[in-house]
């Protein structure tokens, strides 16, 4: 029984949802539910940012799911609906398929808690955005510079995506909130904002579609 988290779904034929699903154990399965129990209003798959239990075995090319316990839904909405919808778009666009990230699943239902309960989204956001893009391969060296140097408090830098930080007198990077990020001090001045531009940055380039998670908070903040 693999503990899982449903990150996508659609329909497949009449009675059966094809489904993106982030296992702890395997990391994110492509699989297919038996719908029945969802068109009679049984939820015999779950919903989305609900934690279950399930089994599942290969049926021809892809496995089937079979849920066997699951825990209250999240019910989140509007902008923790939306934030975490975005830590999915995350995992979907940029962890490999079918493999463990046992710590990444554990901060996965950290952030949803936290964000269930009414805590601040940003730094919730800037944790997993890091530790996802460390995960995948992709992750910012806050305390080297491209050139392998030690990243010095008092200069600033430049930034580019695959180099790294360069040193620059103009740069748009203070080096001690470089490596501030870098420990995770998101709450001192000026950090969680250069964190979020970097990673942001690092992310775009990585990923093959525009996030729709990021549209619709920009229209929720903009009420």
């Amino acid at each position: 029984m693999k503990q899982c988290w449903l990150l996508r779904r659609q329909p497949l034929g009449e009675t059966d949802w094809l489904a993106d699903v982030f296992t702890r154990d395997s990391g994110i399965v492509l699989g297919t539910f038996n719908g029945k129990g969802v068109a009679n209003g049984k939820g015999s798959t779950p919903d989305m940012h609900q934690l279950f239990k399930a089994d599942f075995a290969y049926s021809q090319s892809l496995p089937r799911f079979k849920v066997i316990e699951s825990s209250a839904p999240a019910e989140l909405k509007d902008e923790a609906l939306v934030c975490a919808l975005y830590l999915d778009e995350l995992l979907l666009q940029l962890l490999p398929r079918e493999e463990p990230a046992d710590a990444l699943f554990d901060l996965y239902q950290q952030a949803i808690t936290h964000l269930k309960s009414g805590q601040r989204a940003d730094v919730w956001l800037r944790v997993f955005e890091q530790q996802l893009l460390l995960r995948a391969g992709y992750g910012v060296q806050w305390q080297t510079d491209s050139a392998g140097h030690p990243i010095a408090p008092q200069c600033y830098y430049d930034y580019e995506v695959g180099a790294g930080f360069s040193i620059s007198e103009k740069g748009a990077w203070s080096g001690q909130q470089l490596l501030d990020a870098g420990q995770g001090d998101f709450l001192k001045p000026g950090v969680l904002r250069t964190a979020r531009l970097v990673l942001r940055e690092t992310i775009d380039h990585f990923i093959s579609r525009p996030l729709v998670s990021r549209e619709l908070i920009g229209s929720i903040r903009g009420r």
